[in-house]
């Protein structure tokens, strides 16, 4: 759905999408999946913004869904 979640991103959001007023967009938070783009041996937290509420809602909801089968 987002190349950006699937290039450094793993696993389901943490949290469903909370409104960021000061930069009005709507945010999504991820861990970050091991990538050699990474130089640091931790990985952190990351924000992925979206302009809508509704952009932001089909992620979190594609995102969450269960991988196993």
């Amino acid at each position: 759905m987002n190349n950006y979640i699937e290039a450094v991103c793993q696993g389901e959001p943490l949290e469903k999408p909370s409104y960021d007023l000061e930069s009005d967009t709507w945010n999504l938070y991820f861990e970050e999946s091991p990538t050699d783009h990474n130089p640091y041996a931790e990985q952190d937290l990351l924000c992925v913004s979206f302009e809508s509420k509704a952009d932001a809602e089909r992620a979190y909801h594609h995102y969450s869904q269960s991988t196993q089968g």
